[in-house]
């Protein structure tokens, strides 16, 4: 089944994978290899952060880097669930995470 991406998540996806681009070429690397309460933490650490950025009436240099935070929650709110897909999966064989 094809899913046809409405225009805000296809906008929301690209921003996403070009932030993902920019840090691969930084050096980042594995995220696959963190625990869940790495992921965690990774996640609350970059809530923080979008929390520090919003104000009332932001200048277009201050909405950029919102949203460049937004999209980093996004990231780490994608990497902390995608971790949880082979653990329901074993949960729903009968063995323990």
């Amino acid at each position: 089944m094809t899913t046809k991406l409405r225009l805000f998540t296809r906008w929301a996806a690209e921003q996403m994978e070009a932030t993902l681009i920019k840090k691969d070429a930084l050096g980042y690397k594995g995220w696959e290899a963190l625990s869940h309460q790495q992921r965690y933490e990774n996640f609350m650490k970059e809530v923080v952060e979008l929390m520090d950025e919003f104000r009332p009436d932001l200048t277009p240099e201050q909405a950029e880097r919102l949203m460049a935070e937004a999209t980093d929650v996004a990231n780490t709110a994608m990497m902390l669930a995608g971790g949880f897909d082979e653990k329901i999966s074993k949960l729903k064989r009968g063995r323990k995470v």
